[in-house]
């Protein structure tokens, strides 16, 4: 026992503590001594006067140090002021506390530091005044323990990964989840706490759940790894990666839990959608590029572009719109996938209106919706049938300038256009686009080259060979006056007459065979140029003769002659299908004449008065007739079923 020891006597009011004997209060003060706690009383005023064993070794004081003084000396300088307003309210309302009473307490030894402690108080009156006893626990230990686990705690919630904790009974709700568990599903911590993994995986049931669990539950998988979907608040299903963990009891967790820890997989997703895309309009691109090298023309490429589209990218409708010859501004539908004639027929496109004219001012891609104001009446009428969810028009950037538009359409339930999407449509168009073009370059130049090659021979021909059939006729002309018989003389004014042929022959192939450069400086150049554009829609290239000084004729009469021959080509390549096609003409002093025939499918016709065009305008063969009209000439077309179909043309000069 310590000098100062506190005579405590039993009170007749207030039976705080009874001590029989002096064997009872030796045995009372062990127990003091024995506390794992530090025991500390004061007297009203807060001055110590009785502490054990325990507050020396916690506090680091001699006991000597402590009795008579305040007890603040045992707190932290930040809190000695605000005890003693504690001290004055447990004073007029004393009664028993529990340890640490919700608060966070600090204490300070003897050399000044700090620790963490548990208090609790006990009034005890003591011939009749007021006591306070204190028990104080270093909770050093347990503070550091409960950091580390917030730190492990804090450390899982920031994981972006979902961590949940489930026991595999029948219930199977969660006993834990992180922030990352929050933030995949849209429930609150609170929610997913009162819920089971069947309530966020769609894919599974009770009973198929627990087959794929089961291999954890019975110890022949150690972990287990899954893919499936999250279906979150809002209704999104998320895919996942999920792998299950089912750790053995241990001394710190006797209680086996099973811990899945889950992975957004989008991200993933996109990426792998992403990739997939871009390899198959890559292998798209490719099947372009080889069509055309291979030859494709122009308009087979157009169709490829769209056709590879339109399978590469899930759409329901795809078409290329590009200028109509006649009007730069309308756009007409070159090429198209998934749209019948009654549609297109009702589809108008203007290159400055709508969502075109912006993709065209733009040079991007842009999206369009049913819902979209920008939208013509008669298109709008058109989406609505087809239920075009989502529309992505995406420009064909050729070497120079765009030269038309490509049009992906989406209907129904299909998942809408993103803007992957959108990017990957508007790389594939340019690219596929620019091979068109380069196609075509090379195909020109190959031309030209052969063109080259043909003016050579032309020049030849022409200044050779015709020099010399020239001179060959003048010379048997001038034979014929010194020929007395008539037999000879025929025969020789025939001869004459067969140079005279092959001479126009001859110049008429040297037209034929003249460059490109050549055409347009002069009637025939132009005459032989329309004939040339014939060869890739026919296959074959038209047989042309010209007679005459047709390079002389009026300018009006030219237009009106160039118009009626294209009018007429036009006509023989949308229906005659024919294996053979001459065109001749033939300009003397007083007529400009046109025959264009070809062996076709030919159609019931008669021969027409030269001002009505009767029996014409089924085929659009009207404004042939009026041309010649309108010029005092006339025009008839002879034509019967499978015989063909040949156009006589004249005007007077």
């Amino acid at each position: 026992m310590p000098d100062q020891t506190l005579s405590l006597q039993p009170s007749d009011s207030e039976d705080a503590l009874a001590l029989s004997n002096g064997a009872d209060l030796k045995m009372a003060w062990a127990m003091v001594e024995a506390s794992p706690d530090a025991l500390v009383m004061t007297d009203e005023r807060g001055l110590i006067e009785l502490v054990n064993s325990q507050t020396e070794a916690i506090f680091g004081h001699d006991r000597a140090e402590l009795l008579g003084r305040p007890v603040e000396i045992l707190l932290p300088q930040r809190f000695a002021q605000a005890h003693t307003a504690h001290r004055t309210r447990f004073r007029a309302a004393p009664e028993v506390r529990t340890m640490g009473s919700g608060l966070e307490l600090w204490a300070q030894r003897a050399d000044g530091t700090q620790f963490p402690v548990e208090v609790s108080l006990s009034p005890l009156k003591v011939q009749g005044q007021l006591r306070i006893i204190a028990a104080v626990r270093d909770v050093s230990d347990r503070a550091k323990a409960e950091a580390r686990a917030r730190a492990i705690q804090s450390t899982i919630d920031a994981t972006h990964d979902g961590v949940f904790m489930f026991h595999p009974d029948d219930e199977m709700r969660f006993s834990y989840v992180n922030q990352g568990a929050i933030d995949q599903t849209g429930y609150s911590r609170a929610d997913l706490l009162t819920m089971t993994p069947l309530h966020i995986k769609p894919e599974f049931t009770r009973t198929s759940f627990r087959d794929i669990i089961a291999p954890l539950v019975d110890g022949e998988l150690s972990r287990l790894r899954f893919n499936t979907v999250h279906r979150r608040k809002d209704g999104r299903d998320v895919a996942v990666e999920v792998i299950i963990n089912y750790p053995p009891a241990s001394a710190s967790s006797p209680e086996r839990v099973m811990v899945a820890l889950v992975r957004d997989m989008t991200e993933r997703v996109e990426a792998a959608s992403v990739r997939a895309r871009q390899e198959a309009l890559s292998s798209a691109l490719s099947d372009v590029r080889l069509a055309m090298l291979r030859g494709a023309t122009r308009l087979e490429g157009i169709q490829l572009i769209c056709e590879r589209a339109h399978e590469t990218l899930d759409a329901s409708a795809t078409m290329i719109l590009t200028p109509d010859g006649g009007d730069d501004d309308e756009l007409s539908i070159e090429a198209s996938v998934g749209l019948n004639d009654d549609l297109k027929s009702r589809l108008t496109f203007r290159k400055s209106q709508g969502v075109i004219a912006e993709v065209y001012a733009n040079g991007h891609a842009d999206f369009t919706d049913y819902h979209d104001p920008r939208l013509s009446a008669e298109n709008l009428s058109v989406v609505g049938e087809r239920h075009a969810r989502s529309i992505v028009l995406a420009p064909l950037h050729g070497v120079d300038d765009i030269f038309g538009v490509l049009s992906l359409v989406r209907s129904g339930d299909a998942e809408p256009f993103d803007q992957g999407d959108v990017t990957a449509i508007e790389q594939f168009a340019s690219a596929a686009a620019v091979a068109i073009e380069l196609a075509e370059n090379q195909i020109t130049q190959h031309r030209l080259d052969l063109f080259e090659d043909r003016e050579r021979i032309g020049r030849d021909m022409h200044d050779k060979v015709i020099g010399r059939l020239f001179a060959t006729g003048m010379s048997v002309q001038a034979t014929i006056p010194h020929v007395s018989e008539p037999t000879a003389k025929a025969r020789l004014t025939d001869a004459i007459d067969e140079i005279d042929q092959a001479i126009k022959e001859i110049r008429t192939a040297v037209f034929g065979i003249r460059s490109t450069t050549d055409w347009g400086k002069g009637v025939r150049g132009e005459i032989l140029a329309i004939a040339a554009d014939l060869k890739d829609p026919l296959g074959f290239e038209p047989e042309v003769s010209l007679d005459g000084p047709i390079d002389e004729l009026p300018a009006h009469l030219v237009s009106e002659l160039l118009a009626t021959m294209r009018e007429a080509v036009t006509n023989i390549v949308k229906h005659a299908n024919p294996t053979a096609v001459r065109i001749a003409v033939a300009a003397n002093a007083a007529e400009l004449y046109l025959r264009i025939e070809d062996d076709g499918n030919g159609f019931v016709s008669s021969t027409p008065a030269a001002s009505t065009g009767q029996n014409l305008c089924g085929n659009g063969l009207a404004s042939i007739t009026h041309r010649a009209a309108s010029l005092s000439g006339q025009a008839t077309v002879t034509s019967a079923p499978g015989a063909g179909t040949t156009v006589d043309w004249a005007v007077p000069l």
